[in-house]
């Protein structure tokens, strides 16, 4: 049972352990952040790689475990948005405090600063949304999974995702042509940007190509992009109608903390690889991890090559593949060396050097040749006396 239930590590744990910490103030929201972080540093760098491939005889409770995503969200929500509240929000405070026989009122008192680090606290969790909903929006084919997706997606202001991710990354991985593959040389802070931009606009582009073909393309309101958009500011205008500014600014600060962390998991998944546009994309396209807390509180997100070679298949099924490289020490460890970018390049200089000469196909070495010569000339200074009138 315990090979089900670390799939259900993040709703079931994680995120009430988040919201306790809101509603407890002070010094334990700190708690909350560095009980999850160590729980992965720990347990991806204490115990042995993950590379078992199972069959599980009972997928129906795997299937569950993504639904319990969105409530177990909302419930450290709605904890941070109580604390920025002026009042009791719903009674929630008078409930608990006559459950638990504890006066919780009396920790209704955030300072701003403490209500900022709450809401850092909720995103660092909340990040997982996207993780959870990249599984459920490949289901097309459900209604409801698509739904819950796209929901996860907007409560972390990023529900473009499900259209850039599935029409865009998945076909243009590892090319020039997509925007959530990291550049060699590029910090994790200008990839966040260019990616972020760059997804909006490849999931319009999408949007607009479907609607012009079903002749809809002034119909604003159908088009997934707008509707997405809408989707977070109603959850912005929500908060602030319950809690005023404070909660406007507790749910913004939650998204971009949200979105800023899985744009880093992004940022790390195909840094530096590259594909001859047009070719089939194989597991070397993508940098795998094969620790065992990424990959039970990620859904096997971690088995990122398996993925992009079987996009459809669950994450209880994927497999673990081997072609010599990948991320060794857990993805929350390489969260911590992307955000220092001298440390990340100088990690991963070696790895690429080791995939260009022996994991690399000649075509895709000869663009990593072409890429380094372009690079090159665009740094020589112009000596010529020539005039560029």
């Amino acid at each position: 049972m315990l090979s089900y239930l670390r799939f259900a590590l993040v709703p079931c744990v994680f995120f009430p352990l988040t919201a306790l910490t809101t509603v407890l103030g002070g010094v334990w929201i700190v708690v909350s952040i560095l009980c999850v972080t160590l729980s992965y540093l720990l347990f991806d760098n204490a115990t042995t790689h993950d590379t078992a491939d199972r069959r599980y005889r009972l997928p129906a409770l795997l299937e569950i475990i993504p639904y319990l995503q969105l409530p177990a969200a909302l419930l450290a929500l709605f904890a941070l948005i109580w604390q920025a509240a002026p009042g009791d929000l719903l009674g929630f405070g008078a409930w608990l405090s006559a459950l638990t026989g504890y006066n919780i009122m009396a920790l209704h008192h955030l300072t701003v600063p403490e209500l900022l680090l709450a809401a850092a606290s909720t995103g660092y969790t909340m990040s997982t949304n996207t993780v959870v909903a990249h599984e459920l929006i490949h289901k097309t084919h459900s209604l409801a999974a698509m739904m819950v997706g796209r929901w996860l997606l907007a409560l972390v202001g990023d529900a473009q995702f499900s259209i850039s991710h599935v029409y865009s990354h998945h076909p243009n991985v590892a090319t020039p042509a997509d925007g959530a593959t990291a550049r060699r040389g590029e910090s994790v802070y200008r990839f966040f940007i260019r990616s972020s931009l760059s997804q909006y606009v490849e999931s319009w582009q999408v949007e607009a190509q479907r609607l012009s073909l079903q002749n809809r393309g002034g119909a604003m309101l159908v088009n997934r992009v707008v509707s997405g958009v809408l989707m977070s500011l109603l959850i912005v205008a929500v908060c602030f109608t319950a809690a005023g500014v404070r909660g406007a600014l507790a749910c913004l600060v939650t998204m971009l903390v949200s979105k800023f962390l899985f744009e880093t998991v992004n940022y790390i998944q195909h840094y530096g690889l590259v594909r001859l546009p047009g070719t089939r994309v194989e597991p070397r396209h993508s940098w795998d991890c094969n620790n065992r807390a990424s990959s039970a509180g990620l859904l096997n997100l971690t088995r990122h090559s398996d993925h992009h070679t079987h996009p459809r298949r669950e994450y209880w099924n994927l497999q673990a593949h081997s072609y010599a490289v990948g991320i060794e020490k857990g993805y929350v460890a390489h969260i911590f060396y992307a955000l220092i970018p001298p440390l990340w390049f100088k990690r991963m200089e070696a790895k690429l050097a080791y995939w260009d000469e022996h994991v690399a196909s000649d075509a895709e070495r000869a663009l990593i040749r072409q890429s380094e010569s372009s690079a090159v000339k665009s740094t020589v200074p112009c000596v010529s006396g020539e005039s560029h009138e």
